[in-house]
């Protein structure tokens, strides 16, 4: 870590930049909130129904969290303005990081589909 993103993560860690960071975790769990599945795909309690269920609900996740992390810090990056995409914060690196694992977990639409056509079998319309 270098001596600037050391010097970044003691100011996030400081009692002043606490107000700041509540703020952050509150504006991801709106964002989060905001996908009608969220509350279900991210449940960490649910009980196990079986794999047909599991891949509805990883595919949920697979395609919803890579996109709400993005935008997330493509806001981070629009309040940062030009400092946002320079090597000064770690944004851009988060930014182009969480890109690239959304190539490496296949095309969205995929698991949109696969998220999609749970929806409608489970209403009798497939």
């Amino acid at each position: 870590m270098s001596a600037l993103n050391q010097d970044l993560f003691q100011l996030a860690m400081s009692d002043e930049a606490r107000p700041l960071m509540a703020a952050v975790q509150k504006h991801i769990a709106v964002e989060l909130g905001k996908s009608p599945l969220a509350s279900e795909s991210l449940n960490c309690s649910a009980p196990d129904t079986g794999n047909m269920e599991a891949r509805v609900y990883v595919s949920a996740v697979k395609a919803m969290v890579p996109e709400k992390v993005c935008l997330i810090i493509d806001q981070a990056i629009q309040m940062h303005g030009a400092a946002g995409i320079s090597q000064w914060t770690p944004l851009a690196d988060m930014y182009t990081g969480m890109r690239h694992l959304r190539f490496a977990d296949g095309p969205d639409e995929v698991h949109h589909m696969v998220v999609g056509r749970a929806e409608v079998q489970k209403h009798g319309l497939w």
